[in-house]
């Protein structure tokens, strides 16, 4: 089983100098592409992973990246991990037992907030598993994996869109009767935005964005539209 890792990167953002290392674990038959309007470094070797790493340039838009990457990917599994993640081996681990038992599914992980927040993240972390466990909604930073025919008969993310492609992503699969399970481990991402923006406006931001997308695209599921 061979993972095309896919890591999008916006303008001037670093953060994936430090998600690189938790990636220890793949193997030689796995890759990592990173796709980035910015220049590729002169350094990726130095953090001497297994994996081959590949950099691919492309135009702004988490959108466009993740359909860039998974264009450039070789291998039968697509995991889209956001450059602010971290990640562990247990989790790693997990994720290839569930490919291996059930392959045609959407799969995601449940979501940890690192301590670089505010102090009221705890909140949207029992948000976030009461979305994706309860009403089976998650979003793209906890780490969609999907196999690569899948991905393709959905059409891949929508480019169109200003906001929310994952969430959109998420409903395509339903509407396409492909289950979405838990891989049942974390991957940390960061809540610096929260600090910097403010708690609640960010909150309240979010909520409203998911709530404009998820309510139309609920009541076609119920109706059985596709």
């Amino acid at each position: 089983m061979n993972l095309s890792v896919i890591i999008p990167i916006a303008p001037n953002d670093e953060s994936w100098r430090r998600l690189l290392p938790d990636l220890f674990f793949l193997s030689e038959q796995d890759e990592i592409i990173m796709v980035s309007p910015n220049s590729r470094p002169a350094n990726l070797g130095e953090f001497n992973l297994k994996a081959n790493i590949f950099w691919v340039n492309s135009d702004v838009g988490r959108a466009v990246q993740l359909n860039m990457g998974a264009k450039n990917s070789k291998n039968e599994f697509l995991w889209f991990i956001h450059s602010d993640s971290k990640i562990n081996h247990k989790s790693y681990e997990e994720l290839v037992k569930k490919l291996s038992s059930k392959s045609n599914a959407l799969y995601y992980f449940d979501l940890k907030f690192s301590n670089d927040g505010p102090r009221l993240m705890f909140l949207n972390q029992l948000g976030v598993f009461i979305r994706s466990r309860l009403f089976s909604i998650p979003f793209g930073d906890q780490a969609f994996c999907i196999r690569r025919d899948l991905f393709n008969s959905l059409k891949g993310f929508d480019e169109s869109c200003t906001f929310g492609e994952d969430h959109l992503f998420v409903w395509q699969a339903r509407f396409n009767d492909i289950q979405i399970i838990s891989v049942g481990e974390p991957i940390h991402t960061s809540s610096r935005k929260y600090l910097e923006n403010g708690w609640f406006k960010t909150t309240t931001d979010h909520l409203l964005k998911t709530y404009q997308q998820a309510l139309p695209r609920m009541i076609k599921f119920r109706k059985g539209v596709k």
